[in-house]
């Protein structure tokens, strides 16, 4: 019998702050912020994301992204409560002992899925971007995720290594 998951759409609440330390007075998680940013690329600025649920199990499920800008391109360091090493198995490789990012499960890829449609994630049709590299991890119950278009991995690395 093939059971399909009951999709719930949640509306969120989106606010916008221009500090790592302002939004982690909004945050029910301590954001990390790295220590090592790419030479030219700066903070733009500090998305928080907060259901808004009548049920308050989906209300503790935020999500943070921090945004940082070199001038024309972008890297995003994305935290909160999902799962950050969730990709494609066929597209992942775990990079943990090959880098030295020890006691962590890290895993990479280069692309993410899009979702063609308006449907729940599994019954929508899937097609791949291959243009985003994504470094991603779980660690204390908290998913963590770093994308960039321009960045190569060893900048990711270092990116993730100056957090955890």
């Amino acid at each position: 019998m093939n059971k399909k998951a009951k999709v719930q759409i949640i509306e969120t609440k989106r606010r916008i702050f221009k500090t790592v330390e302002e939004a982690n007075t909004a945050s029910n998680f301590n954001i990390l912020n790295p220590t090592f940013i790419p030479n030219g690329y700066n903070l733009l600025h500090v998305q928080h994301f907060i259901p808004d649920s009548k049920d308050e199990q989906f209300n503790k499920n935020e999500t943070v992204i921090l945004t940082y800008i070199n001038g024309k391109n972008t890297f995003l360091f994305r935290q909160g409560h999902f799962s950050g090493a969730q990709v494609l198995a066929e597209n992942v490789l775990n990079i943990s002992e090959k880098n030295e990012l020890t006691e962590q499960n890290v895993f990479w890829t280069y692309g993410r899925v899009l979702i063609k449609d308006n449907q729940s994630f599994e019954d929508a049709e899937k097609g791949w971007d291959g243009s985003v590299q994504q470094l991603g991890w779980d660690k204390g119950g908290l998913g963590y995720r770093l994308e960039s278009s321009d960045l190569n991995l060893d900048q990711l690395i270092k990116v993730a290594r100056s957090v955890l």
